[in-house]
């Protein structure tokens, strides 16, 4: 007998560099059902989600979003508080009067794009000195002192230090990772063990990037 498929979207953002003890956790939590997981962009799942072509999408929003997604029925389910920050190694030469270093994700990418805007409106030039479509990739560049990183508070690595005003960068948005789900009574068991996996992130302390 076929197992029935569990159509799950992640953002990489939302799995701060422990994809595998996700998983470890959702081991033997989907008995008879085959995971199918999407790794994405947040907006991308979330119009997947829309369309049906997922179960459930574990996303970030940006708080400031939120009002307007909860006007079009989509405003899920808080995980944590995961709000953007400058991830910068001690290792970095960078100091305010030269442009700033960034280590970013590629866009499209809203969070690349939160970086760009928030350093613009302080009047500040920077040059992307590191790009990938990978988080890991990023907070790897980050730890090794490539660029300053802007990522989620979960995401930034062991041994680096999160910046802002005090060392001359500008303020960023405050954000959430959110979970969203289809009223599959079947399956709501499945998202409670989601949820919880992704919780167990928030908890966890930083994961040091390989040397």
């Amino acid at each position: 007998m076929p197992l029935r498929r569990v159509g799950l979207g992640v953002s990489e953002h939302a799995t701060a560099g422990r994809l595998p003890d996700i998983l470890h956790s959702l081991h033997g939590a989907l008995p008879g059902l085959t995971l199918s997981m999407t790794l994405g962009l947040s907006e991308e799942l979330r119009d997947d989600f829309a369309a049906g072509r997922l179960d459930a999408a574990v996303t970030r929003r940006f708080r400031r979003d939120a009002t307007a997604e909860g006007e079009n029925g989509g405003e899920g389910r808080v995980l944590f508080g995961d709000d953007l920050v400058w991830a910068m190694s001690p290792t970095c030469t960078w100091g305010p009067g030269r442009p700033v270093p960034l280590a970013l994700l590629a866009r499209p990418c809203r969070v690349h794009d939160q970086a760009l805007e928030a350093l613009t409106r302080a009047g500040l030039p920077f040059v992307v000195t590191f790009s990938s479509r990978g988080l890991a990739a990023v907070r790897a560049a980050i730890a090794a002192g490539i660029g300053i990183g802007c990522i989620g508070r979960s995401a930034v690595p062991e041994g680096v230090v999160v910046a802002g005003p005090d060392h001359g960068l500008p303020d960023l948005p405050s954000s959430e990772i959110v979970l969203h789900t289809t009223r599959d009574r079947e399956l709501a068991p499945v998202f409670e063990r989601i949820a919880a996996a992704f919780r167990g992130v928030a908890a966890a302390p930083p994961v040091a990037e390989p040397a």
